[in-house]
């Protein structure tokens, strides 16, 4: 999960100019880069001077919004808030037709022919691509920020589910039809969490998967059923309990494990990869990146980000995540 907006669990115990104290939301935990969020405003708080327990010392910059000491907050890992223009980008919103209704998408030209499709994850929306944008805009290539049934004004699943990318995969055919009738002549699609397994499912099963030149999969949930083993061995569950939860849930909600697993697709992959991991994942295990790249039959690269926590790569290291994509940008052809 990147954000809950029910839990805003952090309270500003001071201000100081450059610099805010922060009570709450496992300070520890959380990664350098990081912004601040409450209703009506939003801050960035990049750079920790201290941790003493539950209380953190940090860079403060204010975005939007007013703040003082009381308030309460929430760590945002997507580090930027609000839409491209807060960044600085002239951006369009685009509403992209869909079997089920329309759905909401940024757009950000750059003056090209070449376009990521960005695919947020589960309990996430299109500022979770707002980190990708500088680098991506500045290698020349513009960039469609869409969203998918469940999320946001869309409309819901039939299943009233999410279902890791079993159904998502269509409406992110209509994105990249969308990006093809502006003139797109090459598309990468780049996913995040459960956006990795939609991009995944999408080049398994949509007829414009050969139109895809490329694939940025971030913390990717490759498989839900391995994603869910994981958590329940975080939590120290035994196993007979984990297998009789999901036994339950395909008894009573119809969850097709096989239909959300996209490791065994990986060798019919004809487009280069690059994934990207953290070694502090606490909701996908490292394990599986390292499974999906190693059968694939394509140009590849796995890097892994130290500290990074779930999708929070940029954060833990920007000069390492800009680098990674600058290059493999490059090298398509």
């Amino acid at each position: 999960m990147d954000r809950d907006p029910k839990e805003h669990d952090v309270e500003v115990i001071a201000l100081n100019g450059g610099s805010i104290s922060l009570k709450g939301g496992s300070p520890g935990n959380q990664p350098e880069f990081v912004g601040l969020e409450w209703s009506g405003g939003y801050a960035r708080a990049d750079g920790l001077t201290s941790v003493d327990g539950n209380t953190a010392t940090r860079g403060f910059d204010l975005v939007a919004g007013e703040l003082s000491v009381g308030d309460r907050v929430r760590y945002d890992k997507h580090a930027w808030c609000c839409d491209p223009g807060a960044m600085g980008f002239e951006f369009s919103n685009v509403r992209i037709d869909t079997e089920l209704g329309e759905v909401d998408a940024w757009s950000v030209d750059a003056g090209s022919e070449s376009w990521v499709v960005f695919i947020h994850g589960k309990d996430s929306d299109r500022t979770q691509g707002l980190r990708l944008l500088p680098i991506l805009v500045d290698a020349g290539w513009n960039v469609l920020l869409t969203t998918y049934r469940n999320h946001e004004s869309s409309p819901a699943d039939p299943s009233n589910r999410h279902n890791y990318g079993a159904t998502e995969w269509r409406d992110i055919e209509s994105a990249v039809r969308y990006v093809q009738d502006v003139g797109a002549q090459r598309i990468v699609l780049a996913g995040w969490s459960m956006g990795g397994a939609t991009s995944l499912a999408f080049m398994r099963e949509s007829g414009a998967s050969g139109d895809i030149d490329g694939l940025i999969l971030g913390s990717p949930v490759i498989s839900l059923e391995r994603a869910v083993d994981f958590g329940a061995e975080q939590l120290s569950l035994p196993g007979f309990l984990t297998e009789s939860a999901k036994w339950l849930a395909d008894v009573r909600f119809g969850i097709d494990w096989d239909a959300m697993n996209y490791m065994d697709i990986a060798a019919g992959i004809e487009v280069p990869v690059l994934l990207l991991r953290g070694d502090a994942d606490e909701t996908v295990s490292t394990n599986d990146s390292d499974l999906f790249a190693e059968g694939l039959d394509v140009p590849n690269t796995l890097i892994t980000f130290g500290g990074g926590r779930h999708t929070a790569l940029w954060n833990s290291n920007p000069e390492l995540f800009d680098k990674s994509v600058s290059e493999y940008l490059s090298l398509l052809p």
